[in-house]
């Protein structure tokens, strides 16, 4: 094992490869007759943690929102509008990475207008419909969230422009009444997946001079919390039953503000600069790809 994690961190691969190796390796792999013993498990521990330390592992903290949006205006701008409309999204839904990007035209569900209360008035997004046959990462279904929070109105202008998307794409196809005819199951984003979102974010934030950040699609989920918390828009509470955490102690976390600021501390005034601006392009940028269908991928 320790001759593997040699070769691995040799080839340029992080300690999440050995980990990974490790762990499902010995649930898959191991026989009644051949477990591990305690020696052995402890020079395993001792491996990653010098790979760990060798290799200089990015600990992936909190993002900006503001460079969140900085990169997607690069990606309006690269031919990858598509991660960028599910950014928009993302950003504000507070679902596992998986879940935003495999949401389908059933999933959200605009106002309904004449009908008092404050719900009918609101876009909502469903997570795993039920009746679509979809499942959480977790078993469930139906899981639920009312979009736009005080800071991030734009999603749910996206949510209108995606939808308005695919009943077009449903005209194009010889319906004759396309919202009639848009199928609940059809993917708002088809063209994307978990790997390809990684790789784009991953894209920008190299070109951006932000990779240090350590920014991943798990990361955006995190962004909106930390930011609602600090402006007093939601509790910790709301926070943990809007991002359907089990335990309070998953987000305590978004308590710690100043490993945000740590964050931006990373840097520079012409990024900051950059980024200030992009807040107020991007939503005109993403808006504009979604409406003119434009979500050809020019890169990769």
């Amino acid at each position: 094992m320790r001759e593997y994690f040699l070769h691995m961190y040799q080839l340029g691969y992080g300690p999440s490869v050995g980990r990974s190796v490790f762990f499902f390796g010995h649930l898959l792999l191991r026989s009644d007759s051949c477990e591990l013993e305690g020696s052995q498990l402890r020079d395993v521990e001792c491996s990653l943690a010098g790979w760990a330390n060798k290799s200089k592992e990015v600990v992936k903290g909190p993002a900006p929102q503001e460079v969140l949006l900085d990169m997607g205006l690069w990606m309006t701008q690269n031919g990858l509008g598509e991660s960028a409309a599910c950014l928009a999204l993302h950003l504000d839904d507070y679902g596992r990475p998986s879940e935003s990007i495999e949401l389908a035209v059933g999933s959200l569900l605009p106002p309904v207008h004449g009908v008092r209360g404050s719900p009918s008035r609101e876009w909502g997004v469903i997570f795993a419909p039920a009746e679509l046959g979809f499942v959480t990462k977790t078993g469930r279904v139906d899981n639920s969230a009312v979009l736009g929070s005080p800071s991030r109105q734009l999603a749910p202008t996206v949510a209108t422009a995606l939808l308005a998307r695919a009943s077009r794409r449903a005209f194009e196809t010889g319906a004759r009444a396309p919202r009639a005819a848009t199928d609940p199951a059809t993917p708002l984003f088809p063209g994307l997946t978990l790997a390809q979102c990684e790789r784009d974010l991953r894209d920008a934030a190299k070109e951006l001079g932000c990779a240090e950040l350590g920014i991943t699609p798990q990361t955006t989920r995190h962004a909106g919390p930390p930011r609602d918390i600090y402006h007093k828009h939601r509790n910790l509470e709301q926070v943990r039953r809007r991002g359907r955490r089990a335990a309070k102690k998953s987000v305590t976390r978004h308590e710690r503000h100043a490993k945000l600021l740590k964050q931006c501390a990373k840097l520079d005034s012409r990024q900051i600069a950059r980024m200030n601006r992009s807040v107020d392009l991007f939503p005109d940028a993403v808006l504009s790809h979604i409406r003119a269908g434009d979500f050809t991928r020019f890169r990769g």
